[in-house]
């Protein structure tokens, strides 16, 4: 995975003036993956660029959550190619990045009769396709482009920040906090705000199944 910050960066902004020990470009670097690991785990989403095939279990719904993806190469649902906007729709996240969270498969359920998902679904035999029978496993493949480009600043920030947290709770390991010269504390047992918030912002909930 590409460091989405540079150790100077990351010196920079916590005011580091050290190269060497726990301030080396190695020591930092390896506290930006884990910091933009932790990240995009927490939220569930997918920042880093990324590009090849997915699979997913649709389970029968009429739309599922996918990670963060750009552009679609190829879209194969139980071994049969799909079509962009006719067979199947990408829904964007909420801020109308550029990315998509979602992919729907098939209108809604109308008045209970499943032939009125869609307005072909005896020409293009779709009856097999109830949401009430399932799925098989592994029955949707995605082959696109994942992750952003260009980053979103604030998650950038985020990163910075929660890797400067990791060099300075390392003092703190034990006990979670570190007594300052001037006797004050230093608590590190709480994620920093801004780290809190960009999770919190961009947290990647479950969509919509069985309807």
């Amino acid at each position: 995975m590409n460091q989405f910050v540079t150790a100077a960066d990351v010196r920079t902004f916590g005011n580091i003036t050290g190269t060497s020990g726990r301030y080396s470009d190695g020591s930092i670097g390896s506290n930006v993956l884990a910091a933009q690991g932790f990240i995009e785990r927490e939220s569930h989403r997918l920042f880093a660029k990324s590009s090849g095939e997915k699979t997913f279990t649709t389970e029968g719904r009429a739309q599922l959550s996918v990670p963060d993806l750009r552009s679609a190469n190829s879209v194969t649902w139980d071994g049969a190619a799909l079509t962009a906007n006719e067979s199947y729709w990408f829904i964007p996240d909420a801020k109308q990045t550029g990315v998509y969270v979602s992919l729907q498969l098939r209108t809604f359920r109308r008045e209970g009769k499943w032939y009125y998902s869609n307005p072909e679904w005896w020409d293009r035999g779709l009856d097999w396709a109830r949401g009430d029978l399932g799925s098989e496993p592994n029955d949707l493949v995605i082959d696109a482009e994942w992750g952003w480009d260009p980053l979103p600043y604030d998650v950038l920030h985020a990163v910075k920040v929660l890797a400067v947290w990791y060099i300075k709770r390392a003092d703190a390991v034990l006990a979670n906090a570190v007594q300052g010269p001037d006797g004050a504390i230093l608590d590190y047992s709480q994620l920093p705000p801004e780290v809190a918030d960009v999770i919190r912002t961009y947290r990647r909930g479950t969509q919509a199944v069985g309807v």
